[in-house]
């Protein structure tokens, strides 16, 4: 009788690999708690088990650890035997990076917090950063408005800063476009606070908001708006912020009349993903990412525009297949 050769088993897709690993991970709580922990010093992720109250439950601790960490030992050596290499490749990053996320991964609503992206004054801050991408708008344009700028400028520019020419005081062509957009927003929501803005050599940052004389702590991480000036220096303007929590929390500081500037969009956001550039997108892309990756987007629209978290593992791919409007990074970094 003829010796059977065994059927070779069918190589599957990259898809078909990282849609059977969201399956076989989904709720997986040992991939969970070890998740972001393979890149530790090995000293650091021993240090808090030998830290337990008694050698015994600091044994106990790390044989649990152990139990966890052998799943997913196992887990990996089977997806690189069977030449899983795109699903190999994923896992073991996630296993090193807790933010980085699986393609098209969703998370239990006990594994996510709402968080609320805010944006002040939305058409004013469309308004300059269109205006930032045309070099008529550049410096010295804004270190001398009303002196060297045509009617045009004006005429365009008048209507959304009617206050233009008391505001536009100051050499450096970055603080007089944060002084126009900052006293612009702060006449418009009734702010009582000064926002301080200097020049590129140094740190600016707006204050705490403060509304009819109170301080208003939200946990806010303020979100800049980078562009370069005439002479390809990268300059940063405070646009907008984030916080934990759903929008009511911000908007109810202020009178029907003063929302009709804010804009909100809000996230279910993964714990292990924490915010860092926001992008924005057309709605119609966004309905296509809400089934692709439905962690990162906003759960709503607003003005036409979805926004989504874009974290390294992501960003890649989304700037490749998606038309972005706007980045707002909350790093202050000039890059």
């Amino acid at each position: 009788m003829p010796k059977q050769v065994p059927e070779e088993k069918k190589r599957l897709s990259e898809e078909e690999q990282l849609a059977k690993l969201r399956e076989e991970l989904a709720g997986n709580k040992a991939f969970g708690l070890q998740r972001g922990r393979w890149e530790q010093r090995l000293i650091d992720l021993l240090l808090p088990f030998v830290e337990a109250d008694s050698p015994t439950q600091a044994v106990k601790r790390f044989d649990a650890f152990a139990a966890d960490a052998r799943v997913m030992v196992q887990k990996l050596a089977r997806l690189r035997r069977d030449r899983e290499k795109a699903a190999f490749e994923m896992m073991n990053v996630a296993m090193r990076f807790a933010d980085r996320i699986i393609p098209g991964e969703t998370f239990p609503l006990e594994q996510t917090r709402p968080i609320t992206l805010v944006m002040f004054d939305f058409e004013r801050t469309f308004f300059v950063n269109e205006a930032t991408k045309s070099s008529r708008w550049q410096a010295p344009y804004w270190a001398h408005m009303g002196h060297d700028c045509s009617l045009l400028e004006v005429n365009e520019f008048g209507p959304l800063f009617p206050h233009w020419r008391d505001d536009a005081t100051g050499n450096f062509p970055i603080s007089v476009l944060a002084k126009i957009f900052w006293n612009q927003m702060k006449r418009e929501l009734h702010l009582d606070k000064k926002v301080i803005v200097q020049t590129r050599f140094f740190e600016y940052w707006p204050e705490t908001v403060v509304k009819d004389g109170l301080a208003f702590d939200f946990g806010a991480h303020w979100l800049w708006l980078k562009f370069p000036d005439s002479l390809g220096m990268i300059q940063r303007l405070p646009v907008a912020a984030w916080y934990e929590g759903r929008p009511d929390v911000f908007l109810r500081l202020f009178t029907r009349e003063e929302q009709r500037l804010i804009r909100t969009w809000s996230f279910d956001c993964p714990r292990v993903v924490e915010p860092d550039v926001f992008a924005f997108h057309d709605e119609g892309d966004h309905a296509r990412w809400r089934k692709e990756e439905p962690a990162l987007m906003s759960l709503n629209v607003s003005e036409g525009l979805g926004v989504a978290i874009t974290p390294l593992s992501f960003l890649g791919n989304y700037q490749e297949q998606t038309s972005v409007r706007l980045f707002l990074s909350q790093s202050t970094r000039l890059s």
